[in-house]
């Protein structure tokens, strides 16, 4: 686990909740590693002769662990149970760090959950994503929304239902009937009112994406097959984009052996 500045999440509301009770006041607790957590993190780094530079590495995290610090361990799974950092960098070849590291343990709960749990399931699925997603740029799509006003294929009965339900989360959920199939499966129906959330809050936007992917569409059987074409038209409608999804699967082959 490593935290630095300018992450958000419930791995930082953990440490500065730690910070605040150790003494080393890093203000609200709202999960935002701001300057303030910043300064903090480097006097307690001083304080136990690490090095001062702000970030919350394995030396740090270790220190404060013997210091009375327990790590969120519901909230990231070790590396060897799923993908690792140095894989998901090189498949999302733009993002950055800080949003590699915010997405990884989030990744990996969902490629747990919805067994996508072959070399080849990974591969498809996060080259769907990557394309989708632009690296992990984008959590909504980037059209308005408004060719899907009025299409009844995708339950879009209402007016501003083409806006309000335009693609949502890495794999880009789209459609009120889309949304209000995935909002019953985790329990919340009431949910379909702010769509939104699914741009907002990463861990449920990663577990409709696994769901789409897995339960509704059940794209790990031509995954199963190596067939990027098909996984493409079940994820898109269609083969937009196609030669650039080929080219996030070429990479995703080349790391998840």
């Amino acid at each position: 686990m490593i935290l630095k500045r300018g992450m958000i999440g419930g791995q930082i509301e953990a440490w500065q909740k730690y910070m605040n009770s150790a003494g080393y006041n890093c203000g609200a607790e709202d999960g935002i590693f701001g300057r303030q957590v910043e300064n903090a993190t480097k006097n307690f780094q001083k304080d136990n002769d690490l090095e001062d530079d702000g970030i919350v590495g394995d030396k740090t995290i270790s220190v404060a662990i013997t210091k009375g610090f327990v790590p969120p361990a519901n909230l990231a799974v070790p590396e060897s149970k799923g993908i690792t950092l140095e894989q998901l960098a090189y498949i999302m070849k733009t993002a950055k760090r800080a949003t590699l590291e915010l997405h990884l343990p989030l990744i990996n709960n969902c490629l747990s959950k919805f067994e996508i749990n072959t070399p080849l399931r990974a591969q498809h699925f996060l080259a769907q994503c990557g394309h989708e997603s632009g690296s992990l740029r984008w959590m909504h799509e980037i059209a308005s929304g408004e060719a899907y006003e009025g299409r009844g294929d995708l339950g879009n009965t209402k007016a501003g239902d083409g806006k309000k339900f335009r693609g949502h989360g890495p794999i880009q959920l789209t459609g009120r009937n889309n949304h209000t199939l995935f909002f019953k499966y985790i329990d919340k129906p009431e949910l379909v009112d702010n769509p939104k959330i699914l741009e907002e809050d990463l861990g449920m936007a990663w577990e409709a994406s696994g769901w789409y992917w897995s339960v509704f569409r059940r794209i790990n059987r031509y995954a199963d097959k190596d067939d990027a074409e098909m996984c493409t038209r079940l994820v898109n409608g269609g083969l937009n984009g196609y030669s650039d999804r080929l080219q996030y699967l070429a990479r995703a082959k080349a790391v998840i052996k």
